[in-house]
């Protein structure tokens, strides 16, 4: 019989907790294309040689970079649903994000059949996906975990699907939390039955299911498939371990160890620093302590504790624990045992349920015994170590824009309230739950959070928030001096390479011939002078010519420095930042003084180089909409700046706009005269009165869909974009012409109606007609108008199947009724179909136009006593003109009469205080602005 592979789990999804189907002999294999190797022994042969030990190795010297792909033929078409690899022991070329493609004749196009990130460890690593006849296998490494540009892999496979197997999205959940499992067979129309223990719902029946855990334990799940030869119904035990909350690592520390290597990145802090990748280590040179050993952890406070985890270091099998203790205290001095066993040989995360709940705030782990081969070998690791129960926590997460941050705070439980203190910050406090925050002072500031729940408990967490100045614009930046530059990396090498906002591009010292010993440099001219108080540096992607030691020196004039920061960095990809005291420069020295490629290769490279300080910033977004007549006020001219000054406003406060977008411009200048100006447009819509739909109700509509869904007229004025008006379908449909007559409630000037049409589908109309009236007159015997009561206000064709408001203008009258008639359909069906509608009082736009005068000038600007205006041969015209002048808060300070009727006229402004002043001279047809200082 022919088996049909029903697709009721994974579509594409990596990395699900599957085991493997069957997997396929190899012995055909061969592979067909790579796109590079190393040498010779490190081919994409060795992938499918059935060694570990050999591997495809991608060019590390020269470089080559990603993507990578490896390409094999089976050697016969085959039913697949998993690809694995086997990656070579260690990060070094481990493949991160990678994409899986198959085809089955060599002429077709490949097909994507899954992609994903893998997870950072030894083991092998699997892409399931829908199953598919395939014989020609890709694979593509768009990047790996050792942020280097190479790729590496042992071995690679391939999987026929199993009869019956089904996988979780997360089998380690917390109490409440949900997981979705999926189920799997290569048997015809099966029918399934879940029996998840522990689990709501306990039971399904559905290929696909979401099941949710709220008490913590290890839980059995059995999938059976119905059917007369069915396989047996598989149980996974234990395969759902539910804990409670993480219990937060904030106030952790050590409370006492047996012993530690003494070389530097074992420290005893590295149990809870969040990075699987970092250890804790006994030591690892003969000779050895005898076991047992421990770690004991304070957790700052007592805490309920339902599970405790170890966490083994990421890679490698030197030094994983294999027999083990829990033991917890109130007091570091009291124990008790609440778990032992023994740990497979893996670097899994292990986590030990306990018996009961316990309160403890010290918690030990004894070592008992290793996996080393040499018995004398007790050396043990620890990457993580991790304690869960019913505790009430908050944490919350930053989202920072230079000097602004926008706070979340996250709690379980419910809590009644949060309260938040900021070093640094305005506000200083705030008890929303996500607050805004501007930081004054750049670099690492102190956030508290504190969650209060029913009955006055909290719990709180504290951080530092590091937080860096404005970035300075490198657009009229400029080499001053550089050590060196090595042009035969062109177009990298070069120093302008690191203000050219590009990761991917790099400046490096020479290598090419000769090197250039340390100390090495680069002086960069930034324009004009800032107020500098900060540098960050990007390193080159690869990780060569990192820095060691960097001094940072500044100058005014280019000629005197001084120093002005310094710091040692670590030798990792992240980027680099020194903090120091503002300083006002225009020159600054990045200065390396010693780098991790020292000895034979001393290099320096990067990719960015930026500097912050205090740049003006204006603060000031897009208006809200305003109804045509309504004066500009504080409302919509309210921009603000990171730094105290005036504000000019064109057009000014109180201008009156016309109907559609206009552009609204502020200059601001900062008190502090060694701050730029800045100027900053925004734009604003001008819209007519919007008619409301409260007393709206349908005078008439011919037809409606009412059997298979509600889809009556009362939907076109709801509110609700997802709900329409369709004309009937269901066992008949009605033909054209379609109407729908609208009664607004009262007599409105109406001006425009916003009809929203049917995107791309049934009942997109395209010929129309809009009719209103006073009475909505219509004869009821037959349901037509009463043509002498009704007038055409509007037609037109709705080009192309498109949907969205369209604009109709009606010609001005009142009216309490609209008509639309729809006269047919784009497909040339029966059906027409609306969404929403809106409606707009018609508006006289006489006096409102807002004309900006080009050619109108003043001088002399600045004035002292007298402001001439010149360029008036167009507004003169008009009998009424008006001259005002406002201050840059937008009142107005001066008014009177133009006093010539020629092309110039004189303004006494002796009398105003100094300072900027805006000019608007008005008239009948028009509005003219300019503006002057007053000395």
């Amino acid at each position: 019989m022919r088996k049909l592979y029903i697709l009721i789990f994974l579509l594409a999804m990596p990395f699900w907790l599957l085991a493997q189907g069957t997997p396929l002999d190899r012995t055909a294999w061969t592979v067909t294309y790579t796109d590079s190797q190393q040498s010779a022994g490190e081919s994409g042969a060795n992938t499918i040689d059935g060694n570990t030990g050999t591997f495809w190795h991608t060019p590390w010297s020269p470089t080559l970079e990603p993507p990578h792909s490896i390409e094999i033929d089976m050697g016969s078409p085959d039913k697949i649903y998993c690809y694995g690899f086997i990656p070579r022991s260690g990060d070094n070329g481990r493949p991160k994000d990678c994409i899986v493609s198959v085809k089955l004749n060599p002429g077709d196009p490949w097909t994507e059949v899954a992609r994903g990130t893998t997870v950072s460890s030894d083991n092998q690593q699997n892409f399931y996906f829908s199953p598919v006849d395939a014989q020609y296998l890709k694979l593509e490494v768009l990047n790996n975990w050792s942020n280097l540009n190479h790729t590496v892999i042992a071995e690679i496979y391939a999987y026929n699907p199993p009869e019956i197997d089904f996988a979780a999205s997360k089998t380690q959940v917390y109490t409440g939390e949900t997981t979705k499992f999926k189920g799997f067979t290569s048997l015809d129309t099966p029918t399934l039955a879940w029996v998840f223990n522990g689990g709501t719902p306990a039971t399904a029946n559905t290929g696909e299911v979401d099941v949710v855990y709220n008490t913590y334990g290890k839980y059995d799940v059995t999938l059976t498939i119905n059917d007369g030869s069915s396989p047996a119904p598989l149980t996974k035990t234990n395969y759902i371990t539910v804990t409670d909350t993480l219990i937060p690592r904030y106030e952790w520390k050590n409370a006492g160890y047996s012993s530690i290597t003494s070389t530097a990145g074992y420290e005893v802090e590295k149990v809870f620093d969040g990075n699987s990748g970092t250890f804790f280590y006994t030591p690892f040179a003969a000779p050895f302590p005898a076991f047992p050993h421990y770690y004991t952890v304070d957790m700052g406070k007592v805490n309920p504790v339902t599970a405790l985890g170890y966490t083994p270091r990421a890679t490698g099998a030197n030094g994983l624990i294999k027999g083990f203790e829990f033991w917890v205290s109130l007091d570091n001095a009291t124990w008790t045992k609440v778990s032992e066993g023994t740990w497979a040989k893996n670097n899994d995360a292990k986590i030990e349920m306990l018996a009961s709940k316990v309160d403890a705030r010290y918690f030990k782990l004894v070592m008992l015994s290793n996996y080393q081969t040499d018995p004398a070998d007790t050396r043990c690791q620890i990457a993580e170590l991790n304690a869960f129960g019913p505790v009430k926590i908050v944490d919350f997460t930053s989202e920072i824009t230079v000097m602004d941050v926008k706070f979340h705070a996250k709690a379980n439980g419910t809590p009644t309230g949060y309260a938040w203190t900021f070093e640094n910050g305005t506000p200083a406090t705030s008890t929303s739950q996500n607050p805004m925050v501007s930081f004054t002072v750049s670099g690492s500031n102190t956030v508290t959070c504190t969650a209060t729940y029913a009955g006055g408990e909290t719990t709180s967490v504290t951080k530092e928030v590091v937080v860096i100045p404005f970035e300075i614009p490198p657009t009229n930046w400029s080499v001053v001096e550089v050590v060196d530059e090595e042009p035969a990396e062109a177009p990298n090498g070069y120093a302008t390479n690191l203000f050219d906002n590009d990761l991917e591009t790099f400046w490096h010292t020479q290598w090419a011939n000769q090197y250039t010993p340390f100390p090495h440099w680069i002086t960069v001219d930034m324009g004009r002078p800032y107020n500098l108080s900060a540098i960050s540096f990007d390193q080159r992607s690869s990780g060569t010519g990192r820095p060691q030691d960097i001094v940072i020196l500044t100058s005014l004039d280019g000629v005197i420095f001084d120093t002005t920061a310094k710091a040692t960095w670590a030798n990792d990809a992240a980027q680099k930042v020194v903090f120091f005291d503002n300083v006002e420069t225009q020159f600054y020295t990045f200065l390396i003084k010693s780098g991790y490629s020292a000895g034979t290769e001393p290099f320096s490279c990067g990719s960015e180089l930026k500097a912050y300080g205090q740049n003006v910033v204006i603060y000031w977004s897009n208006p809200a909409d305003i109804s045509i007549g309504t004066a500009l006020s504080e409302t919509q001219l309210n921009a603000t700046s990171n730094f105290p000054g005036t504000y000019i406003y064109n057009p000014p406060l109180g201008t009156k706009l016309g109907l559609g977008t206009h552009e609204l411009t502020v200059d601001f200048t900062p008190t502090d005269i060694t701050l730029a100006p800045v100027t900053q447009t925004v734009s604003i819509n001008v819209t007519r009165p919007l008619i409301p739909t409260t007393d709206w109700t349908v005078h008439f509509v011919d037809s409606y869909e009412f059997t298979s869904e509600m889809a009556n007229a009362e939907l076109t004025f709801d509110g609700d974009l997802s709900t329409l008006w369709h004309t009937q379908y269901d066992t008949i449909a009605t033909e054209y012409p379609h109407q729908l007559i609208i009664n607004m409630g009262k007599v409105y000037p109406l001006g425009m109606l916003s009809i929203d049409l049917r995107d791309h589908g049934n009942g997109r109309i395209k010929d129309y007609e809009i009719w209103t009236s006073l009475t909505g007159g219509m004869n009821l015997a037959d349901s037509s108008i009463i043509a002498s009561e009704w007038q055409m206000v509007a037609k037109g064709t709705w080009e192309g199947e498109d949907g969205g408001f369209k604009d109709v203008v009606c010609t001005t009258g009142d009216a309490q009724y609209f008509r639309i008639l729809a006269l047919n359909e784009v497909y040339d069906q029966p059906f027409a179909a609306i969404l929403e509608i809106k409606a707009y009082e018609s508006v006289n736009t006489t006096g409102i136009k807002n004309k900006v005068s080009s050619s109108l000038s003043v001088y002399p600007n600045p004035a002292r006593e007298t402001l001439n205006i010149v360029n008036l041969s167009d507004v003169t015209k008009s009998k009424n003109v008006t001259v005002s002048v406002s201050d840059f808060n937008g009142k107005t300070v001066l008014t009177g009469k133009l006093v010539s009727n020629s092309n110039s006229a004189e303004l006494n402004v002796s009398m105003l205080p100094k300072g900027m002043y805006m000019l608007k001279v008005q008239t009948e047809s028009g509005t003219s602005f300019t503006k002057f200082v007053k000395q």
